[in-house]
């Protein structure tokens, strides 16, 4: 995935992430049918939509882990660009789709603590993968250096274009670097000093997978 994943580029990029409209309406409301009870999720269809096995589960969950952290980048900024959110904003996908963002924000002199919902609408950066459904997301922005430690996330949403199918967020904590980066889930060598907490569960054709992908070290 070639999705922005430093929460560092908001401060330099800012005229990139404001893409906030009110274009690409709202439809009346979700699909009965989808499996979602907000957002939604009709595009995606024309990629290759493979059904997330245990061969390929690290792989899925990484590839929506990177565009969920996208999403949250451009939130963030546009939280930070309007900290007092008196009503829910948008912000567009780079390719097509949006996400409404509402939520609030604790300012400090370096630091801002954000607090959003996102809820997305055919949501895609690329035309390659999107997403549906509603995430609320927690994580402190420090404004010299980015995001601390990752942030967490609830809420289930749903993909499509590579792989497809659902995933539901409890609790889970997303890990950055220092740099605002985001760290893979699955690269333990780049974990011992982040924060392990909170689950993801998978299910795609039938399958379901529950896993915390976050050892406890020496058991």
């Amino acid at each position: 995935m070639g999705g922005i994943k430093s929460l560092s580029l908001i401060l330099v990029l800012g005229a990139v992430f404001s893409a906030c409209s009110k274009g690409r309406q709202d439809p009346l409301g979700p699909d009965p049918e989808s499996g979602l009870t907000e957002g939604l999720l009709n595009k995606g269809t024309e990629g290759l939509n493979l059904v997330v096995t245990e061969s390929n589960l690290d792989s899925a969950i990484q590839t929506v882990d990177e565009v969920v952290f996208a999403v949250f980048t451009k939130a963030a900024y546009t939280v930070m660009s309007d900290p007092g959110i008196k009503e829910a904003l948008r912000t567009l996908g780079d390719y097509d789709g949006y996400a409404v963002v509402d939520g609030s924000t604790t300012l400090a002199d370096t630091s801002i603590d954000t607090n959003v919902k996102l809820t997305l609408y055919d949501y895609s950066d690329d035309g390659l993968i999107y997403l549906g459904g509603s995430l609320q997301l927690q994580g402190i922005i420090y404004l010299n250096w980015g995001l601390t430690r990752g942030f967490r996330v609830n809420g289930k949403i749903k993909f499509a274009g590579p792989y497809s199918g659902f995933i539901k967020y409890n609790n889970f904590l997303l890990p950055a670097d220092k740099g605002g980066n985001l760290i893979s889930i699955f690269a333990a060598s780049s974990l011992p000093d982040v924060p392990r907490s909170g689950t993801v569960t998978v299910t795609s054709g039938g399958n379901e997978f529950w896993l915390n992908p976050y050892p406890i070290p020496g058991r």
